[in-house]
């Protein structure tokens, strides 16, 4: 098909339309309605950022004639003082509020503090709920949670007879990771650190509280994910643990166990507390565990060890164990700082004691320094140990044994003292 040959008019229509579309703007220009646009819409402009000054100084003065208040209601019910930063301005964020911080309470030491925050309020929801809903933005945020004389690491406070907490609920954003220092965790100085991210939210007037967080130790792999909340009202709390590869080192924090551990772990845990009580659901694996009572002990290793609670009960399955040339298997229960444990050894080759297994049994209670009222007892076929003591950093161990001189092969090696026994 043919083209159609272009007229000499429509090329100089195209050449020329720059040349038009000037003109014609020129022409519109010196009209005095366009210019009595322009100003308008100029004047508008200013107008605008007239009002958005304006509405800075009265969003101001409102948060300086109310600050008092928020700090009061909210530092009652948190159970510390509350000081909010200063006004810092408002955008389509939110008001945005200078460096605030809790101070340590009447009922703990703790604190929290951040560098800054954006507060909003959520219309809709305050107006459905008839309830102020506030959300905040933090950043820098920072906390030193220290255990009472009690465990606790944070008192809220309480409502007085006869009076109603205000309708107020926050909720809580970390914009970036923020650190935790716990504190007083065993008996060593240092705190257990941490890195959050995530969110709560605390609703004032039902004295409740809920979170969702990514928890992990500074420069370590482990990830542990935590979902719960609780009624302080009640001493109610639960919280789900989903951890993988975390260190059970700063956990161990939590035990009067001596020595060093290492090692991680990964599982699923479901804890619970009401009035002191405290409850465990739920199965842990670890992975590499590695424990030395003093720099010059042999270490103990577990290279896996299923460990599953169940209400306030702790058992561990049959784990493969070795202690330099001595190995075995071994698996007990923990409950009430009671610990039970049941182990099967195997001798060295190198020492010639036949082909017999070792096999014991120790019950003991988890107290200040170590092991307390421990009760040990071991046989080997006709030969037995019976043991009664403490077990810290020092082996502190009286008991009597029966040799049957019969099942060693090669009785010279053993010491006289063992040979004729107690």
């Amino acid at each position: 098909m043919n083209k159609l040959p272009e007229s000499p008019d429509s090329r100089s229509g195209l050449a020329r339309s720059p040349a038009t579309l000037l003109l014609r703007l020129s022409r519109w220009l010196v009209r005095p309605l366009s210019w009595m646009l322009l100003l308008g819409l100029g004047a508008a402009v200013v107008g605008l950022l007239i009002a958005w000054q304006r509405s800075d100084l009265i969003l101001g003065r409102l948060y300086n004639h109310w600050r008092p208040w928020l700090q009061s209601q909210v530092g009652r019910v948190m159970g510390r003082p509350l000081e909010l930063g200063p006004y810092q301005g408002f955008g389509l964020e939110g008001v945005r509020i200078g460096p605030s911080r809790f101070l340590p309470g009447s009922g703990d030491a703790s604190t929290a503090g951040v560098k800054g925050l954006v507060v909003r309020v959520d219309p809709l929801a305050s107006w459905r709920d008839r309830t102020l809903r506030l959300e905040m933005d933090l950043q820098g945020a920072k906390a030193d949670l220290r255990r009472n004389a009690n465990g606790q690491l944070w008192t809220f406070g309480r409502v007085p007879p006869g009076r109603t907490p205000p309708r107020i609920a926050l909720t809580f954003r970390l914009l970036e990771p923020g650190q935790v220092r716990l504190w007083n965790l065993g008996a060593n100085p240092q705190p257990l650190v941490l890195d959050l991210q995530g969110q709560a939210r605390v609703e004032i007037h039902q004295q409740s509280v809920e979170w969702r967080a990514k928890a992990q130790t500074p420069g370590k792999p482990g990830v542990a994910r935590v979902h719960g909340g609780g009624d302080w009202s009640r001493q109610r709390w639960q919280t789900e643990v989903f951890a993988t590869r975390w260190e059970v080192a700063p956990l161990i924090r939590l035990l009067p166990l001596p020595g060093r551990v290492s090692g991680e772990g990964t599982g699923q845990l479901a804890l619970s507390l009401e009035k002191g009580q405290g409850r465990c659901e739920g199965a842990v694996v670890g992975e590499g565990l590695r424990w030395q009572l003093n720099p010059t002990a042999p270490v103990l290793q577990l290279p896996r060890a299923p460990l599953r609670c169940k209400g306030q009960r702790l058992f561990l399955a049959t784990s493969d164990w070795r202690v330099g040339p001595w190995a075995g298997r071994v698996s007990g229960d923990l409950e009430n700082r009671r610990l039970s444990l049941q182990a099967l050894a195997r001798p060295p080759q190198g020492l010639d004691l036949g082909p017999l297994p070792l096999r014991g049994r120790m019950e003991s209670r988890i107290g200040k320094g170590g092991l307390q009222d421990v009760q040990l007892f071991a046989q080997r076929g006709g030969s037995r140990i019976t043991a009664a003591g403490r077990l810290g950093r020092e082996l502190e161990l009286e008991g009597t044994w029966e040799v049957a001189l019969a099942e060693f092969p090669r009785l010279a090696k053993l010491p006289p003292w063992l040979q004729e026994g107690p």
